[in-house]
């Protein structure tokens, strides 16, 4: 990551492949789940999942909604969600 420009070393801090190879790398190379990268990895994942889940599972059902209400769903992707 010390490779990225800054912009892009921001946006890989908020997925969560970043956080999960940096913990899995470590813990192949013997560190400890206690230790405090792989913590604050393991927690980040934890949280990127408690609100990602959450949102993703709110827009499928606004978009099923709307399927169900029309009738069919059109092909032209996100323009019906947010139509």
């Amino acid at each position: 990551m010390e490779v990225l420009p800054g912009p892009l070393r921001t946006f890989s801090e908020l997925i969560p492949q970043t956080h999960t190879l940096r913990a899995v790398r470590l813990l192949l190379r013997g560190e400890s789940l206690a230790s405090d990268i792989v913590s604050r990895d393991l927690a980040s994942i934890a949280l990127i999942a408690a609100v990602a889940l959450p949102l993703g599972w709110a827009v499928l059902r606004r978009g099923m909604g709307k399927v169900k209400r029309d009738g069919y769903a059109p092909i032209t992707g996100a323009i019906w969600f947010f139509g």
